[in-house]
């Protein structure tokens, strides 16, 4: 017990008779003195301030004790202090000296024990009164105990084994664990497969829209330089694709065309980002059976097709241009070829028929790269600008004629040179030439109009201009109209210095002979876009969907995302779920049982809080819209009362205030806004529904944290109670905030809030974590007290972590960010035990993860995904983690296993959505640009653990 300040004690006689002197006349022989106003105050403390944690006592007759610090703040003697305790009072006990005196500005230490008699959880709140002092009342101050009954040794319970080592978790009760409901599998053939966009990103590869209206990708560039030798199969209208075939090896920029046959005739392409040979091999899609096959001379089976040696082609060439006259024949021309370590323009072209394997060479084609490309119909194509073997660049205009099969230049040429332009063919006979590089190596904003591109060629300025652009995409639309979008803003040939690809876009609509007028989408592309590309889409070429491409440049970033453009809207809408600050939540659909819904969030294509959600159809694989909320909203919690039913609370408004506001979503219906809101706006919080058997009434929500108004760290939680029938917006009115009487040890943002047995939550992390490290805190849903307390501190300070409830108590705490002289990704773990309350160090993970994903699967171990890395490379401070690793319950270890994400994501949002692990949001890191900052490109596709064969 802490000693009391030194005192003298005053006889209690003597002060009353001092007292009442003062008041009557002629009881002192001196000078009045003003009247003297009476005032009883105190303050009433443990050490810990106004809640203390007992934690458990291990056997029966065991105690444990504080001291607990009265100061009198008043003008009065305290004599005779009142103690109460609202439960389990029985349990506690204050000792007061019989002679107990504290004279004012002095403070006392008095002992408070713990002498638990029962074996459970023995809550209480002590209050202090005293008596009033003439007519003045004294206030009554109060302070929280928590404490829990009589433990068994560690070990020796039936069912609490939940110690470490040997025997955790076995036996009866809550040592086993059960698995949820909602169980997770990971089958042996089990992967992450995306939705909204390619399963592997790509940039740099060829394109062939079928006749099914279906898109083919071929190879191309993916993450981290690797060469991709796959061919997606994409639905252009609604974003889904698959990986459908492997070719014999790796081709990055190949070219590709569809023969009369239908099958697809795939060629050139280089085997490394730097080095490695130009392809001369031949291959050959089925899209039917949607199998490869290699033609001509190479008969004698698989493999052959990967043997470089016995191509086709007398030359490979990177990204040549190819068309078909008809039949069996191919022109395979230009393009690049490697000489040494360096790419050069390549000159004139071949004709190869793929059936015989014969092929006639054309000349006249003077060497050409980063050339402006129109095939026609019949094979013959015209090119424009460039650079020519020299790197010089060019006006001048080079054509094949496929009737002719010869090639030669065109009298026409530009007003000035131009390389990396964009062009397209109108409806009459004629062609826009967009954007580009000019002599003063910057970007073009002129466009020209070339009359009879495969005829008298003529070459004129548009009276309208665009924005400069290079590698712009064009393309053209229904009646004449031609959208623009993305390509770079400037030349950028130091990787260092990376510049950003445009998302803007902009519609030209033709009027008059040969005008157009100019206007602007309402909004923007969701990821700036070179190097991918477009085709266009729908019954009547009203729209276009665009297909991954790079996200910085010359950094070679590609990224997976499909996104579409529809003229009736004049807007784009990406395939996959809302951006940054969205709420996401399993609900059922009318469409489909298991959903994964996107609610607010910001607008990836406007930037701006939207009041939009979009659902993810889980098990037909489709995004579709569902009910908007009745205002913007982002940073807010979403939490599901009923398979449809969503409480949504707090977060930022469209103004970027932070709000106390809440409202009931029907997800098949409408959102419709409570007439009770938060005690303390808040946003980037924790919301957990309560079971039940809490006993704190069905739908409720512990909400926890966040920042307030004014962004700093809450350290408060508010108990939401759902309306008498959240179905019946007339009972509303019942629906209710309450504050958590005691607060938890810190603010917390970025932390999590985990749901243990009967309903406590483990609150964990977040806050600063460049201080000392404070403790978790434990909600405890007492019916009649629900309370917050401090837990065990954890090994670690971190935030941005992944916390799974393994079952009996067990936490598995993984990853996050660190302070460790300065602030970064971890790829330490911890296991907290409620039983004993306290945290264990596990192993490391195979690699550092922050805001990793987490689950739960159904032989009760844990597999974690995605994440940031820090990343040991110039331009590159960290990176996406597309790696999948394995916690082992039975020896807490992790395993690395061969299940990689279809794309690396930093600050995944995870969701069980009725046993489908789901994964949305986050970022893909794509390294510095110009100004130093890190690229992060949003991600809206979803990926799904799904396995073919699951394990039953």
């Amino acid at each position: 017990m802490r000693a009391a300040k030194p005192r003298s004690f005053v006889p209690v006689a003597l002060i009353v008779g001092l007292v009442v002197s003062s008041l009557v006349p002629g009881g002192c022989d001196c000078d009045p003195e003003p009247i003297d106003v009476i005032r009883c105050d105190f303050e009433l403390a443990t050490r810990d301030g106004d809640t203390f944690d007992f934690g458990s006592v291990i056997e029966n007759g065991g105690e444990r004790s504080t001291s607990v610090v009265i100061t009198n703040t008043g003008n009065r003697p305290l004599n005779a202090l009142t103690p109460t305790f609202s439960q389990n009072g029985e349990h506690y006990r204050l000792e007061i000296p019989d002679d107990f005196v504290l004279p004012p500005d002095e403070e006392e230490t008095l002992l408070l024990v713990f002498a638990p008699t029962a074996r459970t959880t023995l809550n209480t709140e002590l209050s202090i009164g005293h008596p009033p002092l003439g007519a003045q009342a004294c206030p009554v101050r109060t302070i929280t105990l928590r404490g829990e009954g009589i433990e068994d040794p560690a070990g020796e319970g039936e069912g609490e084994g939940e110690g470490e080592g040997e025997g955790e978790g076995e036996g009866e009760g809550e040592g086993e664990g059960e698995l949820p409901d909602d169980t997770i599998l990971l089958g042996p053939d089990a992967k992450w497969t995306a939705y909204g966009g390619f399963e592997e990103a790509r940039a740099g590869f060829a394109v062939v829209t079928l006749l099914d209206g279906s898109v083919l990708a071929i190879g191309g560039y993916g993450e981290n330089g690797v060469v991709l030798d796959t061919i997606e199969r994409i639905d252009p209208l609604t974003g889904r694709s698959r990986v459908v075939a492997t070719m014999a090896q790796g081709r990055a920029e190949p070219g590709a065309v569809q023969l009369a046959d239908g099958r697809v005739a795939i060629v050139g392409g280089r085997t490394s980002r730097s080095g490695g040979v130009v392809v001369r091999t031949v291959e050959i899609f089925r899209p039917n059976d949607e199998v490869l096959e290699c033609p001509g001379s190479q008969p004698d089976g698989e493999g052959v097709c990967g043997d470089n040696s016995r191509g086709l082609l007398p030359v490979g060439r990177i990204n040549p241009l190819v068309s078909t006259p008809g039949g069996a024949e191919i022109v395979v021309a230009l393009g690049r070829v490697l000489d040494g370590d360096a790419e050069v323009a390549a000159a004139d072209a071949e004709i190869l028929n793929v059936a015989t394997g014969v092929v006639t060479p054309v000349t006249g084609l003077a060497a050409r790269t980063e050339e402006a490309r129109l095939i026609d119909a019949d094979g013959s194509f015209l090119v424009v600008g460039g650079r020519d073997d020299g790197g010089r660049l060019s006006n001048a205009l080079a054509r094949f004629d496929a009737g002719t099969r010869s090639a030669g230049g065109v009298a026409a040429t530009l007003p000035a040179v131009r390389s990396r332009a964009g062009i397209v063919r109108l409806d009459d006979d004629r062609a826009l030439l967009v954007g580009g590089v000019g002599p003063a190596g910057t970007a073009i904003g002129e466009p020209l109009l070339l009359e009879q591109p495969f005829g008298t060629t003529t070459v004129s300025p548009l009276t309208v201009a665009t924005d400069p652009r290079i590698d712009p995409t064009v393309v053209l639309l229904a009646d004449g109209i031609v959208l623009i979008a993305g390509g770079l803003p400037a030349v950028s040939r130091v990787e260092d210095l990376s510049v950003l690809p445009l998302a803007s876009a902009e519609v030209l609509v033709p009027f008059g002979a040969s005008g157009f007028f100019r206007f602007a989408p309402d909004n923007d592309l969701a990821q700036g876009r070179v190097g991918g590309q477009a085709v266009v889409v729908g019954d009547n070429d009203d729209a276009v969907t665009f297909l991954g491409g790079f996200a910085t440049s010359p950094r070679l970033t590609p990224h997976p995302h499909a996104e579409i453009y529809r003229l009736d809207d004049n807007a784009f809408s990406s395939f996959g779920l809302m951006g940054a600050g969205a709420a996401h939540i399993a609900a059922a659909l009318p469409t489909s049982g298991a959903a994964l819904v996107a609610v607010g969030g910001v607008d990836p294509h406007t930037g701006a809080t939207s009041s939009r959600t979009r659902a993810f159809d889980a098990e037909n694989g489709l995004f579709l819209e569902t009910a908007p909320l009745a205002g913007p909203r982002r940073d807010h919690s979403a939490t599901a009362i009923d398979v449809d039913l969503v409480v949504v609370i707090g977060g930022r408004d469209a103004t970027g205030a932070v709000t106390s506001t809440a409202s009931i979503l029907d997800v098949n219906g409408v959102d419709t806004p409570l007439p009770v809101g938060l005690r303390r706006a808040r946003a980037g919080h924790t919301a957990t529904l309560l079971p039940d058997d809490a006993g704190l009434g069905a739908g409720t929500i512990l909400v926890c944290g966040g920042v307030g108004g004014g962004g700093e760290p809450l350290d408060t939680c508010e108990l939401f109670r759902s309306p008498t029938n959240p179905r019946d917006g007339g009972t509303y009115g019942t629906a209710s905030f309450s504050l958590v009487a005691t607060r938890m040890s810190l603010g917390r943002v970025g932390h999590t809030a985990t749901l243990l047995d009967g309903g406590e939550v483990l609150l964990l992390g977040g806050g600063d974590i460049e201080r000392a490290q404070g403790a978790a805190d434990l909600f405890v849903p007492d019916p009649a007290d629900p309370r917050l307390r401090p837990t065990a501190i954890p090994g670690r300070a971190r935030r941005e972590h992944a916390a799974v409830h393994l079952g009996g108590g067990r936490v598995l705490v993984v990853g996050g960010e660190i302070f460790s002289g300065g602030l970064a990704p971890t790829a330490t773990a911890e296991l907290y035990t409620r039983t004993t309350q306290a945290f264990a160090p596990l192993p490391d993970m195979e690699s550092a993860r922050q805001r990793p994903a987490a689950f739960l699967i159904g032989d009760g171990n844990v597999l974690v995904a995605g994440g940031t890395r820090t990343l040991d490379q110039a331009g590159f401070p960290s990176i996406g983690v597309i790696e999948s690793e394995v916690f082992v319950a039975a020896d807490s270890t992790f395993e690395a296993i061969e299940l990689p994400l279809s794309y690396g994501r930093s600050d995944l949002i995870q969701v069980n959505v009725f046993g489908r692990a789901v994964l949305v949001a986050g970022t893909h890191r794509d390294g510095l640009v110009r100004g130093g900052l890190e690229q992060r490109t949003p991600q809206h596709m979803v990926d799904m653990l799904e396995d073919p064969e699951p394990t039953p």
